[in-house]
This record gives structure tokens, sequence and C-alpha cells, in this order.
């Protein structure tokens, strides 16, 4: 099989009269030949159980780093963020405790006036 290409060739350069068809089969056999050592070799290495344990290890670092940086980046924050003018933790919380009770009066009060005006405009028909 591996010298079927390359005499195809050289038929087909010498005009032979089926050369072409030769070649057609010889690629078409080459081609198969890569796509199926392709495919073993990749069902090799997915086969293989080292290859997701590698695979799943180095997720789990991954994992491991972005929450080690996240602590530091909280204590780095805690530590100099007085000093630089940051907020506290506390006060950040504290802030988003009221923007939250400020949403909910708002979502009242725009309730309750939709509600009154839907009550104006039905008394203005009716009169």
């Amino acid at each position: 099989m591996a010298l079927e290409l390359p005499f195809g060739l050289q038929r087909l350069m010498l005009g032979a009269g089926e050369a072409e068809l030769e070649v057609e089969e010889a690629a078409s056999k080459a081609h198969h030949a890569w796509v199926n050592l392709t495919s073993t070799m990749v069902n090799a290495l997915y086969v293989r159980s080292g290859f997701w344990e590698h695979v799943l290890d180095a997720l789990n670092s991954t994992i491991r780093m972005q929450r080690l940086g996240q602590a530091v980046a909280k204590v780095v924050v805690a530590a100099l963020g007085p000093a630089i003018g940051l907020a506290s933790i506390s006060d950040v919380e504290a802030l988003q405790d009221e923007l939250t009770r400020l949403r909910s009066d708002f979502q009242d009060l725009s309730e309750k006036f939709e509600f009154q005006s839907r009550a104006a405009s039905r008394m203005h028909r009716v009169s």
C-alpha cells in the first residue's frame, strides 16, 4: 500500500490508460489509513485512565488557585482598604441592605400609585 501512490503517479505521468483510477484508489487508501491511525491514537489517549485523571487534577488545581486568589484579595482589601479610603465590609453590607429596603419601599409606592391612578381614571369615566 505504501508504494501504490508513488507507482500510480509515475504511471500517470507516463500516460498509462488506467493510471488515473489507480492514483485515486491509492489516495483513497492512504486517506483511510491516516484516518484510522489518527482515530486509533485518539481513542488510545482517551481510554487511558491517566489522561482523564490529569485533566481533572488540572481543573481542581485551577479552582483551588481561584479560591486562593479570592481569599488573598479579600484579606488585602480588608487590611489596606481603610488606609486607601475604601469602605469596610460591614459598611458595604449595610449599604446593600439599605438599598434592598429602599427598592422594596419604592416598589410598594409604585404599586400604590398605579392602583390610585387606575381608580381615579375609572371615577372620571363614570361621571
